[in-house]
């Protein structure tokens, strides 16, 4: 219904601006860098997948007792998240990682088997035993794979070049790749090794349970896709929160070892829920959960590709 979407788009809106008062307030994340990412991610790249999907027709996809099956993934995504914050440190301690004496590349095969686990394979079962559902029901079947072949494939191509090009020419985290610090031989195994490794560890795994799973049964709960987006988006958001306040991620967004939970929402949909968004309509406007995995992965490449060349010990090759 056109209302639920209105309805929707205009709390994530209100949602946005609050939380951007709040941190504007606090001064500890400037306000221009808070905008940007709105303007490049939440309006640039995502406009963009709009302009390459023009024409699409996406998937048909069924949704059985969407009133049920939207409860239950909206349950998978809360145990989820507690998994995250409750199951790190025990993780770490089975199988630690180099700066704890253990094994990189060990280490994050293990992490990345916990990961299939829970946002995957599990969700999946669940779903297949509560409502009969198939992967073709998430957007993996031959006619998601033939599709990459044509207009999919090059939503890929496109989308996932432009992100790659603005990271390498804007972003920080891409310095080493600028400054010419890889060889050639490094760049040769490494990225391809990197990206292969982000289509599990961050594409399929975000991908199938927040795009495939959550976002398409809200679309069909409220009957709109554009509610299904919003929505999606505003937990995708409010889903870090916990990691931020009780495992210590919010040093690495700049918000302190253990910000209030306030602060860590509010930072979350400024940030986190506004880049989903150009997941949010890859989904939306294709159904093809293999192309968002990929484009998902292609986002990460560039900021996650120097640490996995230590952990395949590549860094040698320099």
């Amino acid at each position: 219904m056109k209302s639920a979407g209105i309805v929707a788009a205009v709390i994530f809106a209100a949602a946005y601006a609050v939380s951007l008062i709040h941190l504007n307030g606090l001064g500890s994340v400037p306000l221009e860098e808070t905008l940007a990412i709105l303007v490049v991610l939440g309006f640039g790249f995502s406009f963009l997948a709009w302009v390459v999907t023009l024409g699409v027709r996406p998937l048909t996809l069924e949704v059985k007792q969407p009133v049920s099956q939207a409860a239950v993934a909206f349950m998978l995504v809360v145990l989820v998240a507690v998994y995250l914050v409750g199951a790190r440190s025990w993780a770490d301690a089975i199988v630690p990682d180099a700066d704890a004496g253990g094994h990189a590349l060990l280490h994050d095969a293990w992490v990345l088997l916990l990961k299939l686990l829970a946002f995957v394979a599990i969700p999946f079962a669940v779903f297949r035993l509560l409502f009969g559902t198939t992967w073709a029901d998430f957007g993996v079947s031959g006619a998601s794979f033939r599709r990459l072949l044509w207009r999919d494939g090059v939503a890929v191509i496109v989308v996932g070049a432009a992100i790659c090009l603005f990271q390498y020419h804007a972003g920080s985290a891409a310095a080493p790749f600028r400054e010419g610090r890889y060889a050639v031989e490094t760049l040769q195994v490494g990225l391809p090794l990197a990206f292969a490794w982000l289509v599990l560890e961050v594409g399929l795994t975000e991908e199938f349970l927040f795009r495939a799973v959550l976002q398409e049964r809200l679309s069909a709960l409220f009957k709109s896709d554009l509610a299904g987006l919003f929505v999606m988006a505003l937990l995708f958001g409010l889903i870090h929160v916990p990691g931020i306040v009780l495992r210590g991620a919010g040093i690495d967004e700049g918000l302190g070892a253990s910000p209030d939970w306030v602060t860590a929402a509010a930072y979350t949909i400024s940030v986190q829920s506004v880049a989903a968004f150009l997941f949010g309509i890859l989904w939306l406007r294709t159904r093809n959960l293999l192309l968002v995995v990929l484009v998902h992965a292609a986002t990460d490449l560039l900021s996650n590709a120097p640490e996995l060349f230590e952990s395949f010990g590549l860094v040698k090759l320099l």
